[in-house]
This record gives structure tokens, sequence and C-alpha cells, in this order.
């Protein structure tokens, strides 16, 4: 989106990713709103939203929204004080929200009244992101009102007014017809403060189930891989850099099999994903090979499991790897030497005395 100095921010995963495939790859620090946010959610340890900004999903010039940032930290150890933030921060969670999505299916015509928001955060500017029908900039103050709200670090302007309409039915003896759209009113402002609060909470569930897998994943004895669907790295644990000799750095976002399968085996690991895509058996202790940084083979069992969003759709998959290696080498080395040995050989089970 623009050059910049700072730390890049970098779209690895988004979903569903076939109506948003232009938004991978792209560095959301790039772009200046986005970057304030960024920082706002990290020193502040909270959801943020960003200023007003043209999504990228998007083609329509004049459709503005925002993104809800909660930042996401690799060590899961608590935070005691805000220094440790900056460095312990390993990206963030981000969710699209766009204005005209939320709004435009709000009934405000039906209740005779128009609606614009402003983002007014800066004191010095003010930038509208959303406009509904019949909306007049140049109304009566009469006909008007405006509040601001506190929304996730910024602070919104609700520029309401009455239409032509309104003042058509307006009956100075009908208290009801003005407490009733005083009262709709209320509850299209709690309807939008309600959605934002569900995106917090989803944000929040999914940073506490990373959190866990990362400690369940950090200290399991074998390697834990998991990878999207289309075979990517997404975490890493290290086990598996200590039997693979890639760090979690080097091996996040790219292809496993590119990282650890041998070449020969290329269509068989794209089997053993396909099985798991088609919600056919885990895989238990499957025995194959596996390849080292420094091209050794590894004799490996593996274990896959599916990885589901809330709705019960696979979104990946989850490998445990154990080394073989040098158990099958001793194995060998004790037949070999039992053989040579023209030793007899005897089984004797105790319960059976046999």
């Amino acid at each position: 989106l623009g050059a910049h100095a700072g730390d890049r921010f970098v779209d690895q995963y988004i979903e569903p990713e076939n109506a948003n495939a232009a938004a991978i790859g792209i560095d959301i620090a790039s772009e200046s709103h986005r970057r304030q946010a960024i920082y706002a959610a990290i020193e502040s340890h909270r959801a943020t939203l960003t200023a007003p900004i043209r999504l990228v999903q998007q083609n329509d010039a004049v459709s503005f929204g925002f993104l809800f940032m909660l930042p996401v930290y690799s060590d899961a150890a608590p935070i005691t004080n805000a220094e440790q933030r900056p460095r312990s921060v390993s990206g963030l969670v981000d969710t699209v929200v766009s204005a005209n999505e939320v709004l435009l299916g709000l009934d405000l015509g039906r209740q005779s009244l128009s609606l614009a928001l402003y983002d007014t955060t800066e004191s010095s500017s003010s930038e509208r992101f959303f406009v509904s029908d019949r909306f007049e900039d140049n109304a009566s103050n009469n006909l008007r009102t405006r509040r601001v709200l506190s929304i996730y670090g910024r602070e919104w302007t609700l520029d309401i007014q009455a239409t032509s309409d309104f003042l058509f039915r307006f009956n100075h003896a009908n208290g009801l017809y003005i407490a009733c759209s005083v009262i709709v009113l209320s509850l299209l402002l709690a309807a939008l403060t309600l959605f934002l609060k569900f995106h917090a909470i989803k944000l929040r569930d999914h940073k506490v189930g990373q959190a866990k897998f990362v400690a369940v994943a950090a200290s399991a004895i074998d390697a834990v891989i998991s990878v999207d669907t289309n075979g990517m790295v997404l975490d890493w644990n290290p086990a598996a850099s200590a039997l693979f000799g890639y760090s979690a750095e080097q091996a996040i976002g790219l292809s496993l099999s590119g990282l650890i399968v041998p070449q020969g085996l290329y269509d068989v690991q794209g089997e053993l994903l396909a099985r798991v895509s088609r919600h056919e058996e885990v895989l238990k202790n499957y025995s194959t090979i596996r390849r080292h940084q420094s091209g050794m083979e590894l004799e490996v069992l593996i274990t896959t499991s599916p990885i589901l969003d809330d709705s019960g759709a696979l979104i990946g998959v989850a490998q445990t790897i154990s080394d073989q290696t040098e158990e099958r080498r001793t194995a060998i080395r004790l037949r070999l030497a039992l053989d040579a040995s023209n030793l007899g050989i005897w089984v004797w089970h105790p319960t059976t005395d046999l």
C-alpha cells in the first residue's frame, strides 16, 4: 500500500480465502491508519479499531470499513508490564467490519430518519464513512442531533436528522409516536454496539484457543505441526525445530512438503491431507519417511487430525510426528547381534506359563 520503515505485519491467512485472496500477502502496516491501530492495540493490550479505510476486498470507491485488531503474543506466560508487550507480540488477529454491510440493513426510512457517521478521533479532521439515503448536509439544526460515541479506541460522531416524512407524520398531540421513534433509534444504536462487541468476543476466544495450543505444543515431546488446507505451515513447536532443524520463523508460511517431505513422497503427503479433508478416519501412527534440513532422512510415526472452525468446516490439519530412526536402528542392531550369537532364544509368558 505504501513504503514505510517500520515492522511488517503481513496477512498470512484469511477466512474465507476464495473471496478475499487479494488481501493475502499485503503488509497492513504499510497504510498509516492500519499502522496506527496496530501499535495502539499492542500498547493498550486490547482490541482496537482502525480509522475508516478503503477495503482491499472491495472495488467500490466509496465503500468504507474498518479493521478490528487484537494483538497475539508469542509467549504463553502473562505479560506483567507495558514494556514487555512490543517485544512479546508475534502478530495480530483482525477482522473486517464493513460499514455498508453493518448499517445498510437498518430500516431508517420506515422511521423517517436519516443517518451519517463520522470518525472524529483526530480533533483537526472529520471523515464521513457512512451516509444513509435522504441525508441532507444542509438540513435545519432543529431537525437533527449529534451524538459522540467511544468505540474501541476511536471517537465516532452520529449525525441523525428527521426527514420530510417525519414532519408530515409528526403530531404534537401524539407523544407515543415520538417515544417510539426514540426507542427505535436507541435500539439501532444498541444493535451497532452489540455487533462490535460480538466481534470482540470472537477475537478474544480465538486468542485464548491459540494460547492453549501454544502452551500444549511448546511442552510436547513430539513435533506438533499444523497446516492450512493448502499445506502451508501455520504452527511449528520447539520439538519440530529439534527434529527437523528449521526454526519456527523459518517454517511458518512455507509449504510443509517442501520443507520435510522427500520428493518421492509428495503424492502420498497430498493424499494424507486429502483424506483428512474428506473427513475420513484419523490417521494414527502412520510410518513413513521425512527429511531433516540437512537432507538426512528420518523414520517417523505420524498421527493426523482435522482442525475445524466453530461451524464444523475444515480450516487445517494438525500432525504429531515422533522420530523412530534411533529405535529402528537399535532393533536392527539387536537382531543382527542375536543372529550372530548362535544362541537359542525362547519367550515365556508369565500368566499362561507357556
